[in-house]
């Protein structure tokens, strides 16, 4: 991208963003942006988080990703830092390859850590997205393997479905490029004959609803490539026997119109029974809301439809970015509903569910344990009231003995500072040993207590 082009281009991404944040300082944003080194990456980030809601330190959080943090630090503040910082450390988490066989009780857990700040999860997200499709070889096939394993299911439980059909596809291209060309291509040979199709559904559903005098939007689209393969590979379906390629959508104005939606839909087209689902009375796990329902359409052709409120399509597009209110920065709001979502998402409904263990609940949400980043992207649980000492002896009990100064969240502290959940942590060790008997006073993990104990006996 020239220079030039970055220029008309950000201009044109600036005017946009200040319709939706009149009150971000241009001059700001702007220098953001000039000490960036990939702009390209910083204009992706700055038009893909903009329906965000999120607040403008997370926005200069989004461009400044590559730039000096002594430099973030003097110009933008500690807090736009911070959001740097956990952004790369989110990144390098998930990556090692490390995901065990729980992913639920691992989503959990990681949601609970960043519920200090979810703002974090969307610009990690939107950076695994720009990675995928314009850095390829950023990632290892086999971290490439975990990002499919694990991000999908944390968007998914965000409610972020747009996003998560894209990082599925885009892992997808990288794991397996020939079935993906496979199904591509085939898709491209009926893409005209499928959108002619699509179109003259949409136009039966248009008449029908104009004649009963609802007003309805509808669109459609063809099925990501991800969800066929799944059906190819897992359910072992020839691409040629499936029928359901594509989906429809309907929006109207309220709940009422969506179930007199979905008899006008049954009325014209035979249902298949079996595919019809009431995310409406019963909402999935993470609040999404919508009818599902799979007809026999015209030509005897399997058309999936999903029926949706206007707000219900917000929400499934923007997930719990769409009850965020950054533009006023009521900060206890945010606070109220991440900790109202949060019990509605994974007490009432995931424990009912059975798909994590009620004890992995327990662990997170009974205030007795916290969990912390280490500056390598490690994630240690340690009890309540835990300081910087006993996360060194945690981490390593030999070094802990050496342990010199720390920073927690880009600040320096004390070595007995206490934790909080969510911490991003840093230990610089010196070459010899600097315990002191004053450690036993701020330690409560019996390692750290034991160690201590016994190295002073010894003396």
């Amino acid at each position: 991208m020239t220079k030039n082009l970055s220029n008309q281009a950000l201009s044109f991404d600036l005017d946009v963003l200040f319709k939706k944040y009149p009150q971000i300082d241009r001059n700001l944003l702007s220098e953001a942006f000039d000490l960036c080194k990939n702009k390209e990456r910083a204009l992706f980030m700055l038009r893909r988080i903009v329906n965000f809601r999120l607040s403008t330190k997370s926005i200069l959080a989004a461009i400044l990703f590559d730039v000096n943090p002594v430099k973030i630090r003097q110009i933008f503040g500690v807090e736009v830092l911070d959001l740097v910082t956990r952004n790369k450390a989110f990144i390098n988490f998930y990556i090692p390859g490390n995901v065990k066989n729980d992913l639920e009780a691992k989503v959990v857990k990681m949601l609970i850590i960043y519920a200090k700040d979810l703002r974090v999860i969307f610009l990690a997200i939107i950076s695994f997205i720009y990675l995928l499709r314009f850095e390829k070889n950023y990632f290892s096939k086999k971290e490439v393997a975990n990002i499919l394993r694990f991000i999908p299911l944390l968007c998914s439980r965000l409610n972020l479905w747009e996003l998560k059909i894209e990082i599925e596809d885009l892992c997808l291209a990288i794991l397996f490029p020939d079935q993906y060309q496979k199904i591509q291509i085939k898709l491209e040979k009926l893409k005209k004959e499928r959108k002619v199709y699509m179109n003259y559904c949409i136009e039966i559903l248009k008449n029908e609803f104009e004649k009963l005098g609802i007003k309805i939007k509808v669109s459609g689209r063809i099925k990501h490539i991800y969800s066929i393969y799944k059906k190819i590979e897992i359910k072992r379906i020839k691409f040629e026997k499936i029928y359901d390629l594509i989906a429809l959508r309907i929006i109207v104005n309220d709940i009422t119109e969506c179930y007199l939606a979905l008899s006008v839909v049954h009325s014209l087209w035979k249902p298949h029974f079996e595919k019809i689902k009431d995310y409406i009375a019963v909402p999935k796990p993470n609040n999404y809301q919508s009818l599902h329902t799979t007809v026999r359409g015209p030509e005897n052709h399997y058309v999936e439809i999903q029926i949706r409120t206007q707000k219900m399509d917000y929400e499934a597009t923007y997930g719990i970015a769409a009850h965020w209110d950054y533009a006023q920065n009521k900060r206890s709001k945010i606070k109220a509903e991440k900790e109202a979502l949060w019990s509605k998402i994974f007490l009432d409904r995931q424990r009912k569910k059975g798909k994590i263990k009620f004890e992995d609940l327990q662990l997170i949400f009974d205030q007795k344990n916290l969990f912390v980043f280490t500056q390598k992207g490690d994630v240690v649980c340690l009890p309540k009231n835990a300081s910087i000492i006993d996360l060194a002896f945690a981490l390593n009990q030999k070094s802990a003995f050496n342990l010199k100064t720390c920073e927690i969240n880009n600040h320096s502290k004390s070595l007995l500072s206490k934790l909080s959940n969510g911490d991003f942590v840093n230990l610089h060790y010196a070459k010899k040993h600097t315990i002191k008997k004053t450690w036993l006073n701020c330690v409560v993990t019996n390692k750290a207590k034991r160690k201590i104990s016994q190295y002073f006996l010894k003396q």
